[in-house]
């Protein structure tokens, strides 16, 4: 999935000024005025608000927080995937780090996108 940092071209770890450059330089490259191309102002509005996002501190905090939520909820869904799809493996019960709560949890927000991917699918037929 792409994120702000992708956006730009950028590693997690950058700092203000390579931000600001590889916004500058991407903004240059994209802007609608200076762009024919038909993707050029979505590309552009996506530069934008990485760069707004990205630009300020406390909004780089948060979103660097929820990044990290984000990989480690895929990395919990991963794992559970992988048992379901090979419940042939033995395993240790004492590797068994997920509690019966977060399973549920994980399975709910499974569920829940599943549903989400549905109904988009569902909207996009319609049209």
């Amino acid at each position: 999935m792409k994120n702000h940092y992708d956006t730009l071209g950028l590693e997690r770890n950058a700092q203000p000024n390579q931000i600001k450059k590889a916004y500058h330089k991407l903004a240059l490259q994209w802007h609608p005025d200076k762009n024919s191309d038909f993707k050029a102002t979505d590309q552009f509005h996506q530069i934008n608000e990485a760069y707004t996002t990205l630009s300020k501190e406390e909004s780089k905090t948060k979103y660097d927080k929820r990044l990290q939520t984000r990989d480690n909820l895929n990395d919990l869904l991963n794992y559970i995937k992988s048992q379901q799809e090979e419940p042939f493996l033995q395993y240790d019960t004492r590797d068994d780090f997920i509690s019966q709560e977060d399973r549920e949890f994980l399975r709910n927000f499974s569920n829940k996108q599943e549903i989400e991917t549905i109904k988009k699918k569902r909207i996009r037929k319609k049209k």
